[in-house]
């Protein structure tokens, strides 16, 4: 799975929807994301096993 920064994720263990800041080959440094859908303040690290879902960014090229 290809992940970038800049991919919006969901991951298991934690809640809400993520973005990722800083992809790395085993550790994804994200943001959640606020209620207006604009990134937080906050950063969580996620490991590349714990990724649900992945929205990928616009445009696809």
């Amino acid at each position: 799975m290809d992940i970038r920064a800049g991919d919006r994720i969901s991951s298991k263990r934690h809640k809400g929807e993520l973005v990722v800041a800083v992809s790395g080959r085993r550790i994804l440094v994200c943001r959640k994301v606020k209620k207006d859908g604009a990134p937080g303040n906050q950063e969580v690290l996620v490991d590349r096993n714990e990724v649900a879902a992945v929205r990928l960014r616009l445009p696809l090229s």
